[in-house]
C-alpha cells in the first residue's frame, strides 16, 4: 500500500533563520526560498533602510549578485533611500512586503528609480517614491521603466512621480496589474511607440495588459492616467496590437483618464474601467487612426467635458457598447471631428447617458459608416442625439427621455449637411410637455439632410403617442413616411433583420454574449 500524503516527509530548504528579522520577514523569505532557493536580501549587502542613508550601492550589489536565471531580491520592511537609479537584469524579481517596503528617491532627478535592463523582470509588492518636490513636469522622468519583453509590475504603489509613473513601452506580453499610482505629473501608466526621444521604435509590440489598477491625481500636467500612444508615423506594421485595458479605477485625473492615440494601433479592448471626479476634459479618448478598438462597459462619472471621444480618421472596427456616462459637463459621447470630415466605421450601441451638459450623443463630420443603436438617453441640456454634417449615419432603436435644464429642439435631430441617413424605430418621451420645442421624435433641420429615411419612430407628448417627422423646419423629398409599429409593415421587418444581423456579427466577434 503506498504511503499516505500526510506520511511523506516534509521538504527542507537551505534558508538560514538563525537571526530572524520579524515574523513577516520570515514568512515572505520562506515562501521565496521554497520557490527558488535563490533569495538575496538587500540588508545582507549593507542596505540600512533608515530613510536617509543612501542604500543604492548596497541594493545594486544585491541585484548584481543574482546569477543568470531566476532569482529574487528581497526588501524587508523599511524605507530605502536611493541617490541613483536601480537597474535589474533579465529574470530578476524585486519583491517586498507591500507598502512597508519603500524605495525612496532622494530627489526627483533620480530617474528612473527602477529600470529593467532585460526581459522577464518582475517588480512586486513594493512602494516606489520618486520624491518629486517639483511642480513642473519633466517628460523624461519616470519612476519605473520597463521597455522589455514580459516586464511585470504587480501590487506596486508609485507616488510622487516627476513625469511618468510606470512606463511599459515596447515590451511584448508585459503586465501592470493591481498597482496604485498616486500623484504623477505625467502619465500614470504609459505604453508608447515613437521614433525619437529614446522611445522604442515602431516595431510590433503586442500582448500588453493594464488591469485592476488604481490611479489617482495622475496626468496633472500632461498625458493621461493610462496612455497608449504611437507617434512613429511609420507604415506597414501595427506598432501596438492585442492590448487590454480593463477593470482600472481612475480618480481625479488631471488631463485624460484613458487615451488610445495614433495610427497603427490595432485590437485594443478598453473595458470595465471606472473614472470619477475627473478634473480635465475627456474620460476616454480614441483618436488618430486606431482600428478594432472596443470601448465596452466602462462607467464614467462627472467628466467636466466629454465622456467618450471617438475621433479616429480612417478608423475601422470601433465598438462603443454598454458604457454608462453620468453627468458629463459637455457631450456624453462624441463621434467625429470638429472641423474636418473623418472617415470612421463605428457602432455605438447600448450605452446609457444621463444628465449630459450638452448633447448626449453627437456624430459630427463623420462618413464611412456610423451606427447609433439601442442607446438610452435620460435628460440632456442640448439635443440628446444630434447628427451634424455627417453622411450615412444609422440611428436605430434608441430611447430618449426628457430634457435637463434646457429645451432641446427635438430628441433626435439631423442638421447641416447630413445626407443618406436612416432613423428607424426610435422612441422619445416628453415627460411634462415642455422638454422639447418640437413635439416629434426625429427632426430634420436643414435641406441638405436629404434624403433621410425615417420609419417607426414614436414620440410620447406627456402621455400621448404620435409618430411623425418634423414637417415644419424642412420637408425632405425622399422620406418614407413615419408610422406606428405594424407587425406586417416592411420597415419593421427590415429593422428586425438589421438588428439581428448586427447582433449576430457582434456575438461572432465575442463582443457581446
Amino acid at each position: 500500500m503506498p504511503p499516505l500524503y500526510r506520511d511523506l516527509p516534509l521538504p527542507t530548504y537551505s534558508v538560514d533563520f538563525s537571526e530572524p528579522k520579524g515574523e513577516e520577514h520570515r514568512l515572505v523569505h520562506n515562501v521565496l526560498a521554497r520557490r527558488y532557493n535563490e533569495v538575496f536580501d538587500v540588508t545582507d549587502y549593507g542596505a540600512v533602510g533608515d530613510g536617509s542613508t543612501d542604500d543604492a550601492t548596497a541594493i545594486q550589489e544585491a541585484i548584481d549578485a543574482v546569477p543568470s536565471g531566476l532569482g529574487d531580491v528581497f526588501f524587508p520592511p523599511a524605507t530605502y533611500a536611493v541617490g541613483t537609479g536601480l537597474t535589474a537584469p533579465a529574470n530578476v524579481r524585486l519583491i517586498g512586503v507591500g507598502d512597508a517596503s519603500i524605495i525612496q528617491a532622494t530627489s526627483s532627478t533620480v530617474t528612473p528609480v527602477i529600470q529593467a535592463n532585460g526581459a522577464d523582470v518582475t517588480i512586486e509588492n513594493l512602494k516606489v517614491d520618486q520624491n518629486r518636490g517639483a511642480t513642473t513636469i519633466s517628460t523624461s522622468a519616470t519612476a519605473i521603466r520597463g521597455r522589455q519583453d514580459r516586464f511585470k509590475v504587480i501590487r506596486v504603489t508609485v507616488i510622487d512621480a516627476h513625469g511618468v509613473g510606470i512606463d511599459m513601452s515596447g515590451g511584448d506580453d508585459s503586465l501592470v496589474t493591481r498597482c496604485f499610482v498616486d500623484d504623477s505629473l505625467g502619465d500614470g501608466i504609459l505604453s508608447r511607440s515613437d521614433t525619437g526621444n529614446s522611445w522604442p521604435a515602431a516595431a510590433l509590440t503586442e500582448g500588453q495588459e493594464i488591469s485592476h489598477n488604481r490611479l489617482r491625481n495622475c496626468s496633472q500636467s500632461g498625458g493621461a492616467s493610462i496612455n497608449i500612444q504611437n507617434r512613429s508615423g511609420q507604415g506597414g506594421v501595427n506598432a501596438l496590437t492585442d492590448m487590454v485595458v480593463s477593470h482600472n479605477k481612475i480618480f481625479d485625473s488631471g488631463k485624460l483618464s484613458i487615451q488610445i492615440q495614433g495610427n497603427l494601433i490595432d485590437d485594443v479592448q478598453v473595458s470595465h474601467n471606472r473614472s470619477r471626479d475627473q478634473v480635465a476634459d475627456i474620460c476616454i479618448s480614441i483618436a488618430g487612426g486606431c482600428t478594432n478598438v472596443g470601448v465596452i462597459s466602462n462607467t464614467l462619472v462627472q467628466p467636466p467635458g466629454f465622456g467618450i471621444e471617438l475621433t479616429n480618421d480612417a478608423g475601422r472596427g470601433l465598438i462603443c457598447i454598454g458604457n454608462t456616462v453620468f453627468s458629463a459637463g459637455s457631450d456624453g459621447i462624441i463621434i467625429g471631428g470638429a472641423s474636418l470630415m473623418v472617415n470612421l466605421e463605428a457602432v455605438v450601441m447600448g450605452n446609457t447617458i444621463t444628465d449630459a451638459g450638452s448633447n448626449a450623443i453627437i456624430a459630427r463630420k463623420v462618413g464611412g459608416g456610423v451606427s447609433l443603436i439601442g442607446n438610452n438617453v435620460i435628460n440632456s441640456v442640448a439635443i440628446p442625439i444630434f447628427i451634424q454634417d455627417s453622411e450615412g449615419v444609422m440611428v436605430i432603436g434608441n430611447r430618449v427621455r426628457g430634457g435637463s435644464g434646457g429645451t432641446p429642439a427635438a430628441p433626435i435631430q439631423f442638421g447641416g449637411t447630413s445626407p443618406e441617413c436612416v432613423a428607424i424605430g426610435n422612441m422619445a418621451w416628453d415627460t411634462d410637455g415642455s422638454d422639447f420645442t418640437n413635439k416629434v421624435c426625429v427632426r430634420t433641420a436643414d435641406s441638405n439632410s436629404d434624403p433621410l429615411i425615417g420609419s417607426g419612430n414614436r414620440f410620447n407628448d406627456n402621455g400621448t403617442w404620435n409618430s411623425a417627422m418634423d414637417r415644419d423646419a424642412y420637408t425632405p423629398t425622399n422620406v418614407v413616411t413615419d408610422r406606428a409599429y405594424d407587425a406586417n409593415s416592411t420597415s419593421t421587418e427590415e429593422l428586425a433583420d438589421i438588428m439581428g444581423t448586427l447582433i449576430a456579427d457582434l456575438q461572432e466577434q465575442g463582443l457581446i454574449g
